[in-house]
């Protein structure tokens, strides 16, 4: 087997650590040791780098993997990367407004919380919404977009030596 000095692993909160909306410190702490990417990375002997985080979708999880390889690429060639595939509907949305990404997703993103994020009425964003729905969805594609995605970020991974497993 190949050694390897690090785990890169991102996801969304049940990578991170499965906590979610607790911030006290005594719970945070209990949550960063007993998640699983410290205890694999413990039980291997590597050193664990999570970079998961809450509420997370597919896109911002492969763009900042690439982005980690790209700023990292001396470390990927002793790395193992586990990735956490997220829910397929949740996706990021570039906020014109703020000037970054914001997650959404159909399902669980409250349309007010959306309006006051990128400073639109909760009409236009019920609109858009309805019509995103109705016109721009379908599982099919978003499951063939996210296997060639998965495809993507295995052949750059590997192109720099690396190793990388997803899990759902």
């Amino acid at each position: 087997m190949k050694k390897y000095k690090y785990l890169v692993v991102n996801g969304c909160s049940f990578t991170q650590g499965g906590l979610m909306y607790d911030d006290e410190d005594k719970q945070q702490l209990l949550f960063e040791k007993n998640r699983f990417s410290k205890k694999l990375s413990d039980r291997l002997n590597f050193e664990e780098i999570n970079i998961a985080g809450g509420g997370r979708s597919n896109d911002r999880i492969f763009r900042e993997l690439f982005n980690w390889v790209e700023e990292n690429g001396e470390k990927v060639k002793d790395s193992l990367f586990v990735v956490g595939l997220s829910n397929s509907l949740r996706k990021d949305l570039y906020s014109n407004h703020l000037k970054r990404y914001i997650n959404s997703s159909e399902i669980y993103q409250d349309i007010e919380k959306i309006a006051n994020r990128v400073n639109a009425s909760v009409k236009e964003v019920k609109l858009w919404r309805n019509f995103e729905l109705k016109y721009m969805i379908d599982e099919d594609e978003i499951e063939k977009k996210l296997i060639r995605d998965c495809v993507l970020l295995d052949s750059y991974i590997r192109s720099f030596d690396g190793d990388i497993i997803f899990f759902n």
